[in-house]
């Protein structure tokens, strides 16, 4: 049905009828003796709200899940932007022993894929933090390491809270589309009842949203 191609199509016309039902009691004395009665009506209200509930939810927090995504993404960016001139500077200042840019892991170029880089920029700074110790004149000051190696904190955070919010995400989906189901069915069931309940006097089926076909 053309009605139900979105969610919220499927929303605003359990909607119309539910409300156009309850603000209406004559309509639901047409209705009652198919099943549909006050109580009835009530019940599939409050699963209406249920499922908006769930529909709002799930809208928050797939746009939480998308702000995490691009924290994550700024504070990688950054301290790869950090990374490269610090391990740049560090290739010029040790360019004539091999084996020491091997041990700071920059005998190869720059990793694009993020796990590989980040296992390396840990290498980086932990073997920085050493060479810093035991060279008077190295280059990279040792609050610019400190901040960078924080950047790693922040980032670990940042992919701990992306992780969560896709999961709720997720979690908050599943629940809305299961009642969503359960509501699209019932709304279903009911055009079908009504139009049988109504058939005398079909235009009463306008209060509940549903249009009726000229004759």
């Amino acid at each position: 049905m053309g009605r139900f191609n979105s969610i919220e199509k499927t929303l605003s016309t359990a909607q119309l009828i539910l409300d156009g039902l309850l603000a209406n009691p004559e309509l639901i004395k047409v209705t009652t003796p198919y099943g549909y009665h006050k109580a009835h009506i009530r019940k599939e209200k409050a699963q209406l709200e249920h499922t908006l509930m769930l529909f709002n939810a799930k809208t928050d927090c797939i746009q939480e899940k998308k702000q995490a995504t691009r924290r994550l993404n700024t504070a990688r960016t950054e301290l790869r932007e950090v990374y490269l001139r610090h391990s740049g500077i560090l290739r010029a200042f040790y360019r004539a022993d091999t084996a020491l840019l091997e041990e700071l892991g920059l005998h190869r170029p720059t990793p694009k894929a993020w796990d590989r880089l980040q296992t390396q920029v840990q290498r980086f700074y932990a073997k920085a933090h050493t060479l810093r110790e035991e060279t008077t004149a190295f280059p990279l000051r040792a609050d610019e390491m400190e901040q960078a190696q924080s950047m790693i904190g922040v980032i670990a955070e940042a992919r701990v809270q992306q992780m969560r919010k896709k999961g709720e995400a997720e979690r908050t989906t599943q629940l809305q589309n299961e009642a969503l189901a359960t509501l699209r069915q019932w709304v279903q069931d009911f055009l079908v009842i009504a139009k049988i309940a109504f058939r005398h006097d079909p235009q009463q089926l306008e209060a509940l949203g549903i249009v009726v076909k000229a004759a």
